[in-house]
């Protein structure tokens, strides 16, 4: 007689092979939770994996529309909460808009940024010799907790769109 698998051992088989790539990424984040004194919830692993090392600075409604799919039962106030939660400890960056807007930056590396007037995506720069912060004198008694340097402008996308239509 054949050993068959069932259809229940069949998604079992092929979810331990997706969750061997994820077990490893979320070994990684969760120790860099854990060092920050933050408790590892499979929430806070998804939110930190869907951010970290990103380079298009998304919003919150961002972030959740792209793990509702994974976490239906994700809300959009968690997702919030946990992006504010890993900015505090310095884990992801914040990038401030007009209003009330915040983008959340994958890299936590002090860099500057360019957002275009137009489109209003959010480009990574460095300002030349970027490599140390630059110096801002504060009067005594100041603290810095947070810095952020932003470039107002026209991309290069949008600026041959407007070229292009002055023809």
């Amino acid at each position: 007689m054949k050993n068959r698998e069932t259809p229940a051992i069949s998604r079992l088989r092929r979810a331990v092979g997706c969750a061997i790539i994820t077990f490893v990424m979320n070994t990684t984040l969760s120790r860099e939770l854990v060092t920050r004194g933050i408790s590892p919830t499979p929430q806070r692993l998804a939110v930190y994996g869907a951010v970290a090392g990103r380079r298009d600075h998304p919003s919150v409604e961002t972030v959740h529309r792209g793990l509702r799919r994974r976490l239906p039962t994700l809300s959009k106030t968690t997702v919030y909460a946990t992006l504010q939660l890993l900015a505090e400890k310095r884990l992801i960056g914040c990038v401030h808009g007009e209003g009330d807007e915040v983008r959340y930056d994958g890299s936590p590396a002090f860099h500057a940024h360019f957002r275009c007037r137009a489109c209003g995506k959010i480009y990574d720069v460095m300002p030349e010799g970027a490599h140390e912060r630059p110096f801002v004198r504060v009067p005594k008694g100041f603290q810095i907790d947070n810095e952020e340097l932003t470039y107002y402008g026209i991309c290069s996308s949008c600026g041959k769109k407007k070229k292009g239509k002055g023809k």
